[in-house]
C-alpha cells in the first residue's frame, strides 16, 4: 500500500512586503473602529462623533453625533456594530449622556441611508460612577459571533496611590473594594450580556453570576482595574482583555509595584483586583491609618471586608494573567521594554486561504494574537500553540503614534486606529491600514545627509 502526502507549502514572508496606508489621516481623539463586510470603516470619536470612512471613494462622512457628555475619561467610550450590520443597521455605543452625567449607559442605535438616527436609541444598560475623579473609566467593546456582546469596564478609582484599599468613610474613590471586588456593583468588570433584536437583552450561559443570586447576572469578569481593550477569538471562545495596571507609589513600600496585564479565558471568574496581580501576585491589605501591611491572601481564598461592599464577602478564587509587566526590564517578556506602560489587546488573525485578497496577512500569522503599546509604541504577535506564550514583535521599525484599536478587515488586513502624540484634544488621529503586498510594489523614496541638525551656514552632503 502506498500513501500519498501532499505537503502545504507556506509562503516565505519578506518582511519588506508590509505596508502602512493612511485611510483617515485626521481624526479628533478617535477611539474604536469597526471594518464592515464591504470594506467601509466606521469609527468613533471620544467626543461623541461617529465618522464613516468610504472604502471605494477613501471618503469620510459623519454618521451622526450621540448625545454625549465628554470630560476627563468619561465620553464615548466604546463602539460595536452587530455582525448583521449591512442590514439591521444596529450599532452599540458605551457612553456617558448627556441626559444624564452621572451614569454609563450601553445603547444600541440604527443607522439608515448613512445617518445615525439618535431617536432610534434602545437603552440596554446603564450604571452610576463616582464623578468626583473620573479615572479608569475601561471602555472596550465587542460583539462575538454568537451575537454576545461585552463591555470592558473600568474601577471608577483614582490612581494616587496605585493601591485603592482605602476603606475610610472620606476615602470612596480610592476604594476598589467597592467596585471591582464587589459582585453587584458593575465597575470593574467585564460585561457579556445578549442583546434582542426587539431590545433588551438576556444573559447568556455561563456568566459568573448568571442566577443573579450572589451577584450582578451581567458580570462575566470581575476583578478588574482598567480594561481598555478587548477581544474573542470566534474559533476557540477565548476572550482576551487587557488590563491597564497601577503603579503603586514608593513611599507606600508595597511589593509588587504592579503589572500590565493580558487575561486569556474560556470561562467566567475573577481576576483579582486589587488584591493579586500578575501571575496572581498577592498585595497586602493595606491599612491607610496606621500606614503599614496587613495580610495577604492566598489566591484561592479571599475576602472582601469593605464597609462599602454590597456583594459577596467571599470571592471567587482569583484567576492569574497570560502575559505580565510593570515599568522595568521583564526577564520573563523581554521584548516589552521598560518605562510607561498601556497594555492592549488585539485580534486573533486567522488565515484564510479560500480569501481572493492579495494583501492579506501571511499565512505564517495565522493562529496569532495581536497586541500593542499606546505607550511603548509597539505591536507584537502572541504565539498561543507554545507551552508558554512566546512574544515576537511585529514591523518593529514602524513610526506609531498611540496605537489604540486593531481589527483584522474582511481583506486579512490589520486595520489601526492611531490616536495621536497627547492624551485628549488630538486632532490628527488617524486610521490606517497595514497590508502584505504580494504583487507590485510602489518605489520607495529615501533621502540620507551627512548631518542632520547644527548651525548655519553649514555644508551637508545628500544621498
Amino acid at each position: 500500500l502506498f500513501a500519498v502526502f501532499r505537503l502545504h507549502a507556506v509562503e516565505p514572508v519578506d518582511p519588506g512586503r508590509f505596508e502602512k496606508e493612511i485611510l483617515v489621516p485626521a481624526a479628533r481623539d478617535a477611539t474604536q473602529m469597526e471594518v464592515l463586510p464591504g470594506g467601509d470603516v466606521i469609527f468613533a470619536e471620544f467626543w461623541g462623533t461617529v465618522k464613516q470612512w468610504n472604502v471605494k471613494s477613501g471618503e469620510v462622512s459623519i454618521l451622526g453625533k450621540l448625545p454625549t457628555y465628554a470630560k476627563g475619561e468619561i465620553g464615548l467610550l466604546g463602539m460595536a456594530v452587530a455582525r448583521d450590520f449591512e442590514r439591521s443597521g444596529h450599532l452599540y455605543a458605551l457612553f456617558c449622556p448627556v441626559a444624564k452625567q452621572d451614569t454609563v449607559r450601553v445603547s444600541r442605535f440604527t443607522v439608515k441611508d448613512g445617518k445615525i438616527l439618535v431617536e432610534s436609541e434602545s437603552e440596554l444598560l446603564s450604571w452610576p460612577y463616582d464623578t468626583e475623579h473620573v479615572f479608569h473609566m475601561g471602555g472596550a467593546m465587542w460583539m462575538d459571533g454568537k451575537g454576545d456582546l461585552y463591555i470592558g469596564n473600568g474601577d471608577n478609582c483614582h490612581y494616587d496611590p496605585g493601591l485603592p484599599q482605602d476603606t475610610r468613610p472620606d476615602r470612596k474613590n480610592w476604594d476598589a473594594f467597592r467596585s471591582a471586588a464587589n459582585s453587584r456593583d458593575l465597575r470593574g468588570k467585564v460585561l457579556r450580556i445578549h442583546p434582542k433584536p426587539e431590545g433588551g437583552y438576556s444573559i447568556p450561559e455561563g456568566n459568573l453570576f448568571a442566577d443573579g443570586k450572589d451577584g450582578r447576572p451581567e458580570v462575566f469578569a470581575m476583578g478588574v482595574r482598567n480594561p481598555f481593550r478587548l477581544t474573542v477569538d470566534d474559533k476557540t471562545g477565548t476572550l482576551y482583555f487587557a488590563d491597564v495596571g497601577p503603579n503603586i507609589m514608593p513611599a507606600l513600600a508595597v511589593k509588587p509595584d504592579g503589572y500590565e496585564e493580558l487575561n486569556a479565558t474560556r470561562t467566567a471568574g475573577n481576576f483579582g483586583w486589587p488584591l493579586f496581580v500578575g501571575p496572581n501576585e498577592a498585595l497586602p491589605l493595606y491599612d491607610f491609618a496606621a500606614k503599614k501591611e496587613g495580610k495577604r491572601y492566598d489566591p484561592k481564598f479571599s475576602e472582601n471586608l469593605s464597609p462599602r461592599n454590597t456583594g459577596i464577602q467571599k470571592l471567587p478564587p482569583a484567576k492569574p494573567a497570560l502575559i505580565w509587566y510593570s515599568s522595568l526590564p521583564s526577564k520573563r517578556f523581554p521584548s516589552v521594554g521598560s518605562g510607561g506602560r498601556t497594555i492592549m489587546a488585539g485580534p486573533v488573525y486567522r488565515y484564510d486561504a479560500s480569501n481572493p485578497s492579495t494583501t492579506k496577512l501571511p499565512e505564517t500569522l495565522d493562529g496569532r494574537l495581536f497586541i500593542y503599546e499606546w505607550m511603548r509604541n509597539w505591536i507584537q504577535t502572541v504565539k498561543l500553540d507554545t507551552e508558554e506564550p512566546e512574544l515576537v514583535p511585529f514591523l518593529p521599525e514602524s513610526n506609531l503614534r498611540r496605537p489604540i484599536d486593531m481589527k483584522i478587515g474582511p481583506d486579512g488586513a490589520l486595520y489601526m486606529i492611531e490616536y495621536g502624540d497627547q492624551w485628549w484634544e488630538n486632532n490628527d488621529s488617524r486610521s490606517v491600514r497595514v497590508v502584505y503586498r504580494r504583487d507590485k510594489r510602489a518605489p520607495v523614496a529615501r533621502i540620507s545627509a551627512s548631518e542632520t541638525a547644527g548651525q548655519q551656514p553649514r555644508e551637508l552632503k545628500f544621498d
